[in-house]
């Protein structure tokens, strides 16, 4: 029916499913713009907490930046092996094989972002996080590999992995509690002093 044919009662009817429709529009727009505000947050919050604690995602020489060519490939991929407790690269073996390999167990672990420094694991052990990595379609779809890195590997000329950095335990603190008596109530406060014993 046009609109020149309608009756007033029509005319309002029509008019005001339309404004209820835009209204719907406008605010589904809405909520999709703060969706993505809030997604863009919180992707630059992890982005800084990732680049203070030093954790790196699976093929990262620090956090943010992968590694672009052979021998740091290599090697971000053995420290991953050694911390997901996986055997070094096997003789004959690619280095695109091995990064299946490690990859495949770093998704089974939950996806652990590792400490280059410290070289240990953090996070990860979340099923619902290994669902996450997986929906991307498994390795094939989502590694991106380097040039070259299908060349078998010659494990008789890789240097040995530096050893695990030893982390100094911080000195002990005692707590020594006082009692203060504050109408009527006892509260214990409790004060933090270095006890360094030379």
């Amino acid at each position: 029916m046009k609109i020149s044919e309608m009756t007033p009662e029509q005319k309002h009817q029509y008019n005001a499913k339309r404004q209820k429709e835009f209204r719907a529009r406008r605010r589904l727009a809405q909520d999709a713009a703060l969706d993505e505000q809030r997604s863009r947050q919180m992707e630059r919050a992890d982005f800084e907490y990732r680049k203070r604690t030093g954790r790196c995602w699976i093929g990262e020489v620090s956090p943010g930046v992968d590694a672009d060519n052979l021998q740091d490939a290599l090697q971000v991929a053995r420290e991953m092996a050694r911390a997901l407790r996986l055997n070094d690269v096997h003789q004959g073996e690619s280095l695109y094989e091995f990064e299946r390999r490690v990859w495949t167990e770093w998704v089974n672990k939950g996806g652990p972002l590792l400490v280059r420094e410290t070289q240990k694991l953090a996070g990860g052990n979340s099923p619902d996080q290994r669902d996450y990595l997986l929906s991307f379609g498994g390795f094939e779809k989502c590694w991106l590999p380097l040039p070259g890195s299908n060349q078998p590997l010659d494990i008789e000329s890789l240097e040995p992995l530096p050893p695990i950095p030893e982390i100094k335990p911080e000195p002990v603190r005692e707590a020594q509690i006082e009692w203060v008596r504050r109408g009527g109530i006892m509260k214990g406060v409790v004060k933090n002093e270095l006890s360094i014993n030379n």
